[in-house]
């Protein structure tokens, strides 16, 4: 049976290769409500991929944009299951703010 949920919130800048954003803990579930991505107004054009690393899998493209200056994408309401990683990059590293919110949710181990 599933137990209590807690609010999560994280922010970061995507690197030009693809590197972890999030590590869903063991024994948790993370529902996520809103991924952004942000291509700041005095940047290039950027490309941003969002990728999932499944617990145990390959790591697989799961969203990607191409970002004009003050252009944002944004992914919602999504399940990642325990130990999945969610990952990102964007052709110009160090560049591309990325903002996640959601919810996590204990598990039966």
């Amino acid at each position: 049976m599933a137990g209590r949920e807690r609010a999560l919130t994280r922010n970061g800048v995507l690197a030009a290769t693809e590197s972890d954003l999030y590590r869903v803990e063991a024994g948790t579930r993370l529902y996520l409500h809103s991924l952004t991505a942000q291509n700041p107004s005095g940047a290039g054009e950027n490309i941003v991929s969002i990728y999932l690393l499944p617990n145990g899998g390959t790591s697989r493209l799961w969203a990607q944009a191409i970002l004009k200056p003050a252009e944002r994408m944004e992914i919602s309401d999504w399940l990642l299951a325990e130990l999945d990683t969610l990952r990102g990059c964007a052709t110009s590293g160090e560049q591309v703010t990325w903002t996640m919110s959601g919810s996590l949710e204990s598990v039966d181990v």
